[in-house]
């Protein structure tokens, strides 16, 4: 948020997101470098698409606009969709992963990456409320001395059906900064999901203002003489927008210090995809996702629904398994719901683009249906013991459920709410195939599918790697 004020504001019209880090260059004031956009899910409904795009302002400064724009409806209107509660709505989370020139905070010491940015209260020279989030909610008080900025009010950033995103770093010559920055519902009672985000990295290598080149090689050189035009100590540079990327991954260690510094908890109110069916004895049931990014991370769980089931039934297991249908992992009574209320794991999309998802019945851990059991007969007088096969016998109305683009649950248990109410936006879950498996039933030969090697997703990146040795900037005091 170390922002440089532009004379206006620009809306985006948003292309087809690249899956490529976008490398971008100068261009005359307001023009647009580059896109990406990706639609927002939730509940397998496509609610509004984020778009970002990489643009330079009046003073030449390169930065970032993003707008979310809900589908079909205002923001007001989703937020009641959503459930968000009277007190809930959108806004903003971003956080610097890695610089060479961090903020200071309140008492004028450098902050420690990654820091969430804007920290609590501010920077040293820069007021900012005290929510997590990126845009201000509240007004800064008369008797604050710090410069505010008020393009960075959440009503500033409000437009009906549309919530804005502005930064516009700046800084000294030499200087970098990466970001993450992501799309928030805050229910109003200091919790709240994310529904994706995207990274992106600026750079100051150019000088800005007038310097003496004593070496003759074309470039500033520490130690040479410059103009400091506004005093500030340093050469300034012109900041460009060297990265940007969709897909930004949302991890624990982000939710852990939200909370240590905020008090605000992670919980999974607003999954990506949600499933509803029915557990038979002895059956079960599968479920397959096609058509995403290979080894893009998600979280999956199941809701036993015991206010829906008599106490403790079903008992569901969790199984993830490859593109060929041979297992990954299972897990029971391991979700977030808390004990015996559901199972959860984490996982990655198959190299085809695809998860698959298994739920069975307590004890049956080999999702075929069946559990083995040692029976004895007869009594002092001999008989014998024999195993036998026996179908599970859970059943009873559950949901799966699957995050994406996160790596793991909330530390806090017994946070997850589901949301049952409809969405009226198009839906997404048409290559959603669920079946069930039942024992008594011929079962069909898993039909390996070759996985193919991604080589766009190793040519991303390559290119992601040759960023991490770029210098970028970013100065917000």
């Amino acid at each position: 948020m170390y922002y440089l004020k532009s004379s206006k504001r620009f809306f985006a019209l948003f292309g087809i997101a690249t899956l490529f880090d976008i490398l971008v260059g100068k261009a005359t004031f307001g023009a647009t470098l580059d896109t990406i956009n990706f639609d927002v899910i939730v509940n397998n409904k496509i609610v509004g698409q984020v778009g970002a795009s990489s643009r330079v302002n009046a003073e030449n400064e390169g930065g970032i606009f993003a707008d979310f724009t809900a589908t079909g409806r205002t923001l007001e209107q989703l937020y009641t969709h959503l459930g968000l509660g009277s007190q809930g709505h959108l806004n903003w989370f971003q956080i610097i992963i890695d610089t060479n020139f961090p903020n200071l905070d309140i008492q004028g010491n450098p902050l420690t990456v990654p820091y969430i940015d804007p920290p609590k209260g501010g920077t040293l020279n820069l007021w900012a409320d005290n929510v997590p989030w990126y845009l201000n909610e509240s007004a800064k008080p008369s008797a604050d001395t710090r410069s505010e900025i008020p393009e960075l009010q959440l009503d500033s950033q409000s437009f009906g059906s549309v919530l804005g995103y502005e930064d516009f770093p700046f800084g000294s010559v030499g200087r970098y900064v990466s970001f993450k920055t992501f799309l928030v519902a805050d229910f109003g009672n200091q919790t709240y999901d994310v529904l994706g985000g995207f990274s992106w990295q600026v750079e100051s290598n150019q000088p800005k203002e007038p310097f003496t080149d004593t070496n003759g090689n074309g470039i500033w050189d520490a130690g040479e003489p410059f103009t400091d035009t506004n005093g500030n100590g340093v050469l300034d540079g012109l900041t460009e927008v060297t990265a940007l990327q969709s897909r930004a991954v949302f991890t624990s260690a982000y939710a852990d210090q939200i909370e240590t510094e905020f008090g605000y908890t992670k919980v999974l109110k607003l999954p990506t995809y949600k499933f509803s069916k029915t557990l038979s004895a002895g059956t079960v049931n599968s479920f397959s996702k096609s058509g995403l990014l290979p080894s893009t991370p998600f979280i999956s769980w199941t809701d036993n629904l015991p206010n829906t089931n008599p106490s403790g039934t079903p008992d569901t297991i969790l199984g993830t398994f490859n593109s060929s249908g041979k297992p990954i992992n299972s897990n029971d009574n391991g979700g977030p719901l808390g004990n015996n209320l559901g199972s959860g794991l984490s996982g990655s999309v198959n190299g085809n683009g695809t998860i698959k998802l298994k739920v069975s019945g307590a004890p049956d851990s080999n999702f075929d249906g069946v559990y083995q059991e040692t029976v004895c007969n007869g009594g002092s007088g001999g008989g014998g013991c024999s195993i036998v096969n026996k179908q599970h016998p859970q059943s009873g109305k559950y949901q799966t459920l699957i995050k994406l683009y996160e790596d793991s649950f909330p530390a806090t248990g017994n946070n997850v709410g589901i949301n049952g109410r409809a969405i009226a936006a198009r839906t997404v879950d048409q290559d959603l195939l669920i079946w069930d498996t039942d024992r008594s039933k011929s079962s069909p030969t898993p039909v390996k599918v070759p996985e193919p090697i991604p080589a766009l997703g190793l040519l991303v990146l390559g290119i992601w790697g040759t960023f991490q040795g770029l210098k970028i900037i970013k100065d917000k005091q």
